[in-house]
C-alpha cells in the first residue's frame, strides 16, 4: 500500500472494537491493585490489567494510520474533529460533571457554591473522569497533525524507520538520562506522536515478519509478560509505596506497552474476518469509550454483592458493562 492508499480497512474497524473492550476491562480490573499486595485478587487483577495495556497506544496509532500522508486542509481538519470528537466529549464531560456535583452533594449534604467552582475548576483542567484524559491528549496530537501529516507525506521508508529507532531507543533510554540528571534529551522523540509514525509504518510496510501475525503475538506475550512481572516486582519490593512508583511499567509511553501495542496491531491486522457486529459495535465505540465510566460506577453498587472469583467476575463486568454502554449510546 502506498501512503495514501488507506480509506476503509475492516481490520482497522476490528482493531478499534477490539482496544474498546480492553479499555473497559482494563479500567474494571484496575480496582484490584489498590487491595493488599499479594493475594489472588490482586494478582489477577494485575494479569488482566497488564494484558491490556495496549489499548490507548492502539487508539494512537489507527489514527496515525489513517491520517498521515493524507492532505488535511486546516479548516476542514479541525471542523470534522470538532464535530465527531470534541462534541461529544463536552457532551459527556457535562454529564460527569453533573454526576460529580451530585455525589458531593450526597456526601457532604449540600454543595457550597465555593466547592461547586472548585470542583468544576478540577474537572475543566484535568477532566470530568480519570479516562478523559485521553481527549486532553488527543488535543495536542491534533494539533500536530495537519503539519506532521504533510511532512510526513516526504518522508521515505528510512525517513519513518529512523525516526522509529529514534522513538523506540528514547523510550528505554529517557527515563534512564532523567534519573542520572544527564543533559542528553531525546524528549523530542519520546512522546505520543511516535505511536502515529508506527501506527501508518505497521499499516503499509511490506515485509514477512510484519505480514504474520505469530510476530505480533510473540510482542504481545513479550510485553505482557513484562509488564505484568515487573509490575509484581516493583510492588513486592516495596508494597507499602504509592501506587505511581509501582506502576511504572503500565506507562502507556514504557517500552513493553509498546510491544504489546505493536503485537496487537499485527494479530488484528493478519488475522482476516469481517463482522456485521464488528462494523456496528465501531461506529458506537468513541461514544462507548465515553460512557462506560459512569457505567461502571452505576454498576458498583450490584458489582460488590456477586462473590464470583475475579478471574471471572472482571470479564463478566466488563462485558457487561459493554453491553450497557452500547446500549445507552445507540
Amino acid at each position: 500500500m502506498e501512503k495514501n492508499d488507506l480509506g476503509r480497512v475492516t481490520w482497522f474497524e476490528n482493531l478499534r472494537v477490539v482496544a474498546t473492550l480492553a479499555v473497559i476491562l482494563l479500567h474494571v480490573a484496575a480496582p484490584y491493585l489498590e487491595g493488599p499486595y499479594g493475594t489472588g485478587a490482586w494478582h489477577v487483577g494485575n494479569f488482566y490489567d497488564a494484558a491490556m495495556r495496549f489499548c490507548v497506544p492502539v487508539f494512537v496509532m489507527l489514527t496515525g494510520a489513517l491520517m498521515l500522508g493524507r492532505e488535511l486542509p486546516l479548516g476542514t481538519f479541525f471542523n470534522k474533529r470538532f464535530r465527531r470528537v470534541f462534541v461529544p466529549f463536552l457532551a459527556w464531560s457535562c454529564v460527569y460533571f453533573v454526576y460529580h456535583c451530585w455525589g458531593e452533594a450526597q456526601a457532604n449534604g449540600s454543595l457550597p457554591l465555593a466547592a461547586f467552582v472548585k470542583l468544576l475548576a478540577q474537572k475543566v483542567l484535568r477532566g470530568a473522569d480519570y479516562h478523559l484524559w485521553y481527549i486532553y491528549m488527543l488535543v495536542g496530537l491534533y494539533l500536530l497533525l495537519p503539519l506532521l501529516s504533510k511532512a510526513f507525506g516526504r518522508f521515505s521508508g528510512t525517513d519513518s524507520v529512523y525516526f522509529l529507532i529514534i522513538w523506540g531507543v528514547g523510550l528505554f533510554v529517557q527515563p534512564v538520562l532523567e534519573h542520572f540528571h544527564s543533559p542528553l534529551d531525546l524528549r523530542y522523540f519520546t512522546g505520543y506522536a511516535g505511536y502515529l509514525i508506527l501506527g501508518h509504518y505497521l499499516a503499509t510496510k511490506r515485509h514477512r515478519l510484519l505480514e504474520n501475525a505469530w510476530t505480533g503475538w510473540a510482542l504481545w506475550l513479550i510485553g505482557t509478560a513484562a509488564t505484568f512481572f515487573g509490575t509484581r516486582f516493583l510492588f513486592a519490593s516495596n508494597p507499602a509505596a504509592g501506587q505511581a512508583p509501582n506502576l511504572l511499567f503500565y506507562g502507556y509511553l514504557m517500552p513493553n506497552v509498546l510491544m504489546q501495542a505493536a503485537g496487537i496491531f499485527l494479530i488484528i491486522k493478519n488475522t482476516a474476518f469481517s463482522s456485521g457486529l464488528f462494523n456496528r459495535v465501531d461506529a458506537d465505540s468513541y461514544g462507548i469509550y465515553l460512557s462506560h465510566v459512569l457505567v461502571l460506577r452505576l454498576l458498583e453498587p450490584l458489582i460488590v454483592r456477586v462473590s464470583w472469583h475475579p478471574l471471572l467476575l472482571i470479564p463478566a463486568v466488563a462485558v457487561v458493562c459493554f453491553l450497557c454502554s452500547w446500549a445507552l449510546v445507540r
